[in-house]
């Protein structure tokens, strides 16, 4: 294969190689370059928690890349049982090794994505007084596989 461009430099100690207008970056992680990625945020009505109250997560994704994705599904870190107890979710949501996942199926090019949230109660067994969760969007292109943390 002949690459006509090829330009190398260090960004943050990670070697970057840019080809065209696309980049890689060489070490534990392979990425296409960032505009072509979903985003995916979560935000949460309240991270100290005690018995009897109920946190409100919402979950927002979109695509505003070039790139279509299918069999996107999102899961969340958040581990059910143990005190934390599920209420509802605003997207039928599936639970795989006691935490919540959701099915999106596909996510086009430029699309706005959508929003839903999700709603836990905290238990009397709870043992601690804060709880942290975040999410993780996975899907596949003609690019490949992709993995996208939530901020």
């Amino acid at each position: 294969m002949r690459v006509r461009h090829m330009f190398i430099k260090w960004w943050k100690n990670v070697l970057v190689v840019m080809l065209a207008a696309q980049f890689v970056l060489l070490g534990e992680t392979v990425c296409m370059a960032a505009a072509t990625l979903p985003e995916l945020s979560l935000s949460a009505s309240a991270t100290e928690v005690k018995a009897g109250d109920k946190i409100t997560y919402n979950v927002s994704y979109s695509n505003p890349g070039t790139v279509d994705y299918s069999g996107v599904v999102i899961d969340m870190n958040l581990l059910l049982g143990d005190g934390l107890i599920f209420y509802n979710s605003t997207l039928p949501t599936s639970t795989t090794s006691g935490s919540p996942s959701w099915t999106i199926g596909n996510l086009a090019a430029g699309a706005t994505g959508g929003n839903f949230s999700i709603t836990v109660g905290v238990g009397d067994n709870y043992a601690g007084d804060k709880v942290d969760s975040s999410l993780v969007l996975s899907g596949v292109s003609d690019e490949g596989t992709i993995t996208v943390g939530s901020n």
